[in-house]
């Protein structure tokens, strides 16, 4: 987590551990979704990486949350 957000203002959904980039030599979070208090409220605790994007479109996985309205 970047010093600047690491902080209780703000939510990381997309832990360390998760890897999101393409590459078999990689295994990292290079992708986050960051939250303000106000909508890590409404954060439902559902993130994924969607696998079905491929090299062809970007070297990282598409991230996806969902909020409650």
């Amino acid at each position: 987590n970047g010093t600047a957000m690491s902080n209780p203002n703000y939510f990381w959904v997309v832990p360390n551990s998760a890897d999101t980039n393409v590459s078999e030599h990689s295994e990292c979070a290079y992708d986050r979704i960051i939250l303000t208090q106000y909508f890590s409220s409404l954060y439902t605790g559902q993130w994924g990486i969607d696998h079905r994007t491929g090299k062809s479109v970007s070297d990282h996985w598409a991230v996806w949350f969902e909020l409650d309205f």
